[in-house]
Formats: structure tokens, sequence, C-alpha cells
């Protein structure tokens, strides 16, 4: 799959739209998709944190192996979007800051990682959590206005 770049959105278009600052978002770019990141962590939540989602090259993957995987308690998601195919692969394995009460253990200190700070950056990497989730991704159309989708993030979240 193609890199993902996390971009703040640029300081130029630093300002308030209604009670969404524009700093508060992060526009994400992924091959020729852009995409506007909002919400965030719930207090008490941990769901991305109790498994690990890991992102698979392009390319079919037979039956037997995934079957195979399956046994070994991975499931393998398979998306196709725009005639691409992409999986992602849903391993359950905790990660060892997870508190009992789901915080991170290493939250606000150097020991987290950039990874975590920066998670998630694309939909897929939330897609088997999205019914708990609270981070919303909004894909940018092509020549469509960036600060009239954040004021309709701004509408959605004020209601």
């Amino acid at each position: 799959m193609g890199s993902k770049i996390a971009k703040e959105v640029p300081k130029a278009a630093d300002r308030e739209v209604g009670e969404l600052h524009l700093d508060e978002v992060i526009l994400i770019e992924d091959r020729d998709k852009k995409y506007i990141r909002s919400g965030g962590c719930s207090s008490g939540c941990g769901a991305c944190c109790e498994s690990i989602i890991l992102h698979l090259a392009d390319g079919s993957y037979s039956e037997d192996y995934i079957y195979w995987l399956g046994l070994h308690g991975v499931t393998i998601y398979k998306e196709v979007e725009d005639g691409h195919t992409f999986y992602n692969a849903h391993i359950p394995i905790r990660c060892n800051e997870l508190q009992e009460d789901k915080t991170c253990g290493v939250h606000g200190t150097d020991r987290k990682p950039d990874m975590c700070k920066k998670y998630p950056l694309h939909p897929m990497d939330i897609s088997m959590v999205d019914n708990v989730c609270t981070y919303e991704f909004r894909k940018i159309e092509q020549g469509e206005d960036i600060l009239a989708v954040l004021e309709e993030i701004n509408e959605r979240v004020s209601k």
C-alpha cells in the first residue's frame, strides 16, 4: 500500500470555524486521496490497543492461507476501493501498556510510541473498531473546499 503521511492543516488556515479549531484536525494524504480526521480518544475505550491491525500489501491471498491465519487467531479483512484490493490483518494481541481501566500506561510520557500518538492515520485503521471509536474520517473529493468540509464537520459535532 502507498505510504500514509499525516500533515497538520496549514497554519495559514489556523482560525476558528464555529467551535472547531482547524489546528485540532489532521489532513491525511494517502496516494491520490485526502481525508480529514476529526474526533479523539474516549476515556476508558482502549479498543485500538486490544489488537494489532496490520495493513498487508496489495495481492491476493488464497482461501487456504486466510483459513490458516484464522486458525492462529488472525482475521483478514478485505476491502476493495476504486478497483484496488486492500487487506488488513487483525491480530488479537493486547498492548502491554493498556491498563485495566483501558487507559494507556505511557500516555503523556516520552515512552509512548509516535505511532500511537498519530493513530489512526487512515479509515482502515479503525474499520474493525468503528462501532466504538470516536474518530471519524471524511474523504475530500477532488476539487472540494476543505474549509467547507470543516464547517460540515463542525455542524455535525455541535448538534
